[in-house]
C-alpha cells in the first residue's frame, strides 16, 4: 500500500516536472516576411484617359450625393424646434 502511494507520488512529480520543462522550453521564432508591393506604372494615354473618366464619374457621384443630402431643410427644422421650445405646455 505504501509502495503504491510512493509510486503515485513519483509519477505525479515526474509529470509535473515534464510539464514544467515543456512549457519553459524555448520556442522557435519565425521572422515575419514583409510583403512585396509591386508598383505598375500606367502605360500610355489609355491609362490616363481611364483615370480621367474614373475621376469624372466619382465627381458625378459626389454631386448626386450632395443633392440627396440637401441640408437647407434643417434651417426650417431649427426654427420649428425653437417654436416648440417657446410653447408653454405646463
Amino acid at each position: 500500500m505504501v509502495i503504491a502511494m510512493q509510486m503515485k507520488t513519483v509519477l505525479i512529480v515526474l509529470s509535473l516536472t515534464l510539464m514544467l520543462l515543456v512549457s519553459c522550453a524555448p520556442k522557435p521564432t519565425v521572422e515575419p516576411v514583409a510583403p512585396v508591393i509591386e508598383v505598375v506604372p500606367p502605360v500610355g494615354p489609355v491609362a490616363a484617359d481611364q483615370t480621367v473618366s474614373e475621376i469624372e464619374s466619382s465627381m458625378a457621384e459626389v454631386d448626386e450625393l450632395e443633392k440627396e443630402l440637401d441640408i437647407s431643410s434643417l434651417d426650417e427644422l431649427d426654427a420649428d424646434l425653437a417654436e416648440l421650445d417657446a410653447l408653454d405646455l405646463g
